[in-house]
């Protein structure tokens, strides 16, 4: 899922003045996210997302979620976000290492 497909999928469920998931990795991760946002809406039909996005390296999800389960799916967001970014540092050291 592109980073547009996703911005598209979920704007009926952004508030006035979202300023849109403001980080970008992959399809896979996006694909990840939007599975997460799919369950929330499941059990949640009234979500509403102020603003997804990356501050000083941390995730930071903002929503009319209750506040503990906002933190959940905020640090698993953080967690799939950290472990994509050292996959593709390792795979750019793996391509780095072939060129040698």
């Amino acid at each position: 899922m592109s980073y547009e497909e996703l911005e598209k999928k979920y704007e009926p469920y952004t508030v006035e003045g979202y300023t849109g998931i403001e980080f970008w990795l992959d399809e896979e991760y996006n694909k990840n996210v939007s599975e997460l946002l799919d369950a929330i809406i499941k059990i949640y039909p009234d979500f509403k997302m102020y603003q997804l996005k990356l501050k000083f390296d941390h995730i930071r999800f903002y929503t009319n979620l209750p506040h503990i389960l906002e933190r959940i799916c905020e640090q698993y967001i953080e967690d799939e976000y950290q472990f994509y970014t050292i996959r593709k540092k390792d795979d750019v050291e793996q391509e780095s290492k072939k060129c040698d």
